[in-house]
């Protein structure tokens, strides 16, 4: 049994950086086009075909094993790197921590209704949401 488990830790940790190391290049490719709607409707129609894995992925922890967390990191990491490059001198911490939650809250609510992402209708309701706080 020890072996089975072990043998499908190491097929999980597999698929697990395999997965990472695309998201990566996702992520990279964002500091190539000033298009963000553009650059998330193609990046999530590619990760709504494997909704699926993702979401099993997802469901992995472990000490070694932690896909969601790794990529809330790199949405942060790559968000807070892609802000100083334009406004430095700044703390942009927080935002890139709202902006993980964002993304990857978003993901999974979607991909569980089985449902591509609206990516314009997205920000829509995150604006509506903001407004009814800041109207009181």
């Amino acid at each position: 049994m020890w072996q089975t488990f072990n043998k499908s830790s190491t097929l999980a940790g597999a698929m697990i950086a395999d997965f990472k190391t695309e998201y990566a290049q996702f992520l990279t490719s964002r500091h190539q086009t000033d298009d963000l709607n553009s650059f998330f409707e193609t990046v999530t129609q590619i990760l709504y075909e494997q909704r699926h894995l993702i979401l099993t992925l997802w469901k992995i922890k472990t000490k070694r094993h932690h896909l969601y967390e790794d990529m809330f990191l790199m949405i942060k990491q790559n968000y807070i790197a892609k802000q100083q490059a334009v406004c430095p001198n700044q703390n942009f911490d927080y935002q890139g921590e709202m902006l993980a939650h964002i993304v990857l809250k978003t993901t999974q609510y979607y991909f569980e209704q089985d449902l591509p992402i609206p990516i314009k209708q997205v920000w829509g309701e995150i604006g509506q949401v903001l407004q009814a706080v800041q109207a009181g």
